[in-house]
């Protein structure tokens, strides 16, 4: 089997791997996909180690799910859990994503097979490696990615660097695939498929889409108005730091300086997981109480679902107590008791 390995998630560069070659190139380029595995990013297909005493597939499926979307329920939904031959590991993907690897791989047959990069490193390396510009790195089971900006955090782990050359695959790789049915929609639809049909959906998602980017617009105007906000909270934590970016200025700074030192520790994490598209309202240490009051907004349920659970994994597990509205922007107040 072929291995066709995508190094963006633009999903145009890629390395073919062949029995003929190994040679990186552009998607674009390749004529012949047939008997392929088509190994995507992480963020695309995620890989998840999960060890469980149950054998219930639909109660693992679950527990996976909620380390996603613990925070919201509803987001669960969105994310499909799929089986491979190996014990205990899976593939998470988003309905938004496996509509991104159907429409890439629309012209290459009626079946695909799948599996993300991290679980073919795992697969075939086991130890930690740098590749891409990234690191992929293992974390009880699980083989998570890394951009090199990290790399500080690192300089205790051995890793093993990578070329192209290096992933001369000789294993069989079934084992980590997933096979994905590419359904022809108009197939399905046959004779519904009519003119006027189009024509009134063209008319209702037209319709749907302006209201989106009017809500859209309206957020991101918020969001510019209280950018300033992240700018502002972080200079009073750190006062001797410049800043360029929330996720730059945290990452520039060394984070042996703060471990170990409640709440410096946990301030430094609630940084380290804020986007653009994440405004921080106020944070305030409250030394009698030992609490961490964070007040914060977000574009969508999606960011406030990743911002949570990336906490969570950190080991901050935030209390919601409240939410408000200001300026039609919802507000919601978090604690956090530390030691």
């Amino acid at each position: 089997m072929n291995i066709i390995y995508f190094k963006d998630l633009k999903l145009e560069d890629v390395i073919l791997i062949s029995k003929a070659e190994i040679k990186a190139t552009k998607f674009k380029f390749i004529q012949d996909k047939a008997n392929t595995c088509f190994v995507f990013p992480n963020e695309i297909i995620t890989h998840q180690y999960f060890q469980s005493d149950t054998t219930n597939k639909e109660l693992i499926k679950a527990n996976l799910k909620n380390d996603f979307a613990f925070i919201d329920p509803d987001l669960s939904k969105e994310i499909d859990v799929y089986e491979t031959n190996l014990k205990n590991e899976y593939l998470l993907i988003s309905n938004d994503n496996l509509k991104l690897i159907k429409n890439k791989l629309k012209h290459t047959g009626e079946n695909i097979s799948v599996t993300s990069e991290c679980l073919l490193f795992k697969y075939l390396f086991e130890d930690n490696i740098e590749f891409n510009q990234s690191f992929f790195i293992e974390d009880t089971g699980t083989f998570v990615k890394l951009p090199s900006k990290l790399s500080i955090f690192l300089k205790k782990r051995k890793i093993k660097k990578l070329t192209v050359s290096d992933i001369n695959i000789t294993q069989d790789i079934n084992d980590i695939s997933y096979e994905i049915n590419l359904i022809n929609i108009q197939n399905i639809l046959g004779g519904l498929l009519k003119k006027k049909f189009i024509l009134a959906l063209i008319t209702v998602f037209s319709i749907i889409n302006i209201i989106g980017l009017t809500n859209l617009f309206h957020k991101s105007f918020q969001i510019n108005n209280l950018n300033t906000s992240a700018q502002n909270l972080y200079s009073n934590f750190f006062p001797n730091e410049s800043f360029i970016s929330m996720q730059a200025s945290v990452i520039d700074r060394d984070i042996d300086l703060l471990v170990h030192k409640q709440p410096s520790e946990i301030v430094f994490k609630i940084f380290a997981n804020v986007n653009d598209n994440i405004i921080i309202n106020s944070l305030i240490v409250d030394s009698t109480s030992k609490l961490i009051k964070l007040n914060c907004s977000f574009i969508n349920d999606i960011e406030r679902a990743n911002f949570i659970n990336a906490l969570t994994r950190a080991g901050i597990n935030l209390n919601q107590v409240d939410i408000s509205i200001l300026n039609d922007l919802e507000q919601f107040k978090y604690e956090y008791k530390y030691e």
